[in-house]
């Protein structure tokens, strides 16, 4: 889970139009009124495309995005269409989230919350700093082993292994050589990329990067052969943006 930062309201949502669905929606509750496609564009926009608290990468391989409502829409039917009511969702937190009533029992909002403030990451379960993260890791099913301690285990130990590659070359290739610098800084880049807010589970690999001690063996070669370089510098800040550690090396 990263922080987001939630857009201005589509135009579409007007006063008007606001007023309308959630009067059409009081009348019957069927109505899935929240299911515009300004919304749910806007909203998945948002958050890069990924749900506002796995980080699962949204409407592929049956990933389906649910429009979520923090407070629940049966219990708090005037802000069923309510702008920051609303966050991109799959549906297996949606469904883990199911009506819980996050008035009386507060969990992390992505948007109003840092998540860095509430959970940290250890073995690819998410731990709780507060009793806010402990309750949202419970209510969200954060830790659900099919559906996401597995996927997070599984990208987390590829990029350990990619670290460890990439350490080797440095230490054993001519970084002197146009080529072999080019590609090392090339397949640094790509993974760093992989830990910034726009790639899926971005939490989870941000964290295995900067507390893996290849990353930083790495970047102190690259530094004394004066190739660390502020495109690295940029990536690293969005990483620490990312990382949800308890501490680092």
């Amino acid at each position: 889970m990263i922080k987001l930062t939630r857009p201005p309201k589509p135009t579409e949502l007007t006063p008007e139009k606001q007023a309308e669905l959630t009067e059409i929606f009081k009348n019957n509750k069927e109505k899935a009124v929240w299911k515009q496609k300004f919304i749910a564009e806007a909203l998945f926009e948002m958050s890069y495309g990924k749900c506002c608290f796995s980080e699962m990468r949204l409407n592929q391989e049956g990933k389906y995005m649910e429009v979520e409502h923090f407070y629940h829409k049966s219990d708090y039917p005037d802000e069923v269409v309510e702008w920051e009511n609303l966050l991109p969702c799959s549906r297996f937190c949606n469904g883990k989230k199911g009506t819980h009533d996050t008035k009386k029992e507060p969990i992390i909002n992505p948007v109003e919350d840092n998540p860095k403030e509430h959970l940290y990451l250890k073995n690819y379960r998410f731990k709780g700093k507060t009793e806010l993260g402990k309750l949202t890791i419970d209510i969200v099913g954060l830790n659900n082993r099919q559906h996401l301690v597995t996927a997070r285990f599984e990208i987390g130990d590829k990029t350990q292994e990619r670290l460890a590659d990439l350490l080797e070359d440095v230490q054993t290739k001519d970084l002197t050589r146009t080529q072999t610098k080019n590609r090392v800084l090339r397949q640094l880049e790509n993974l760093m990329r992989e830990a910034i807010p726009e790639a899926e589970y971005s939490a989870t690999v941000a964290t295995v990067i900067l507390n893996d001690e290849n990353y930083h063996k790495v970047k102190k070669i690259l530094k004394t052969n004066n190739l660390w370089n502020d495109e690295l510098t940029n990536l690293e800040t969005q990483m620490q943006f990312c990382e949800l550690s308890e501490s680092r090396l």
